[in-house]
């Protein structure tokens, strides 16, 4: 079906009409960055936190391991068992 045009052309916008939708848009985009300047820093702190808990894992894992290591002491079963 072919596109009609509108029987009514729009009417131009007056200067101030065109201001006051350019302020708003300014202030949706401002609002948009706000909103994802908080999540990039909620994700870095996110980040943050858990590369520490991986170090901290990672530094229990060694200690059970050296810990298993010495109570071994030679004193392995046999692999028949």
């Amino acid at each position: 079906m072919p596109h009609c045009p509108s029987p009514i052309p729009p009417e131009p916008m007056t200067d101030t009409q065109r201001l006051e939708t350019l302020e708003l848009k300014c202030m949706e985009l401002e609002n948009t960055v706000q909103a994802l300047n908080d999540q990039l820093v909620q994700q870095f702190r996110d980040f943050q936190r858990l590369t520490q808990e991986i170090v901290r894992l990672e530094a229990r894992i060694d200690t059970v391991q050296t810990s298993a290591d010495s109570n071994n002491d030679g004193h392995e079963v046999p692999p028949h068992y």
